[in-house]
């Protein structure tokens, strides 16, 4: 999910653009692979991006806790006629 080994280090670096990269070509190789593979590998390439994008999601939104802005006052719109 991105995440590698800094070298000099023993920390995991996150690289969101390289993983964003992996997951879309992943994606465009499953859409051609479509016609060519029977169902049930066509499923299970499928849950398989899906948890990707999940995981994507969750450690990309972890990311931005750290520096959440504080919430955003709600504003009140007028309906048009």
């Amino acid at each position: 999910m991105g995440l590698r080994v800094k070298p000099g280090t023993d920390k995991a670096e996150k690289g969101f653009e390289r993983a964003k990269v992996a997951i879309d070509c992943t994606s465009f190789l499953i859409d051609k692979l479509e016609l060519h593979v029977e169902e049930k590998d066509r499923n299970a390439l499928r849950r398989i991006l899906s948890d990707l994008q999940i995981n994507y999601a969750r450690q990309r939104a972890s990311k931005s806790d750290n520096k959440r802005l504080p919430p955003r006052k709600s504003r009140s719109f007028q309906r048009l006629p």
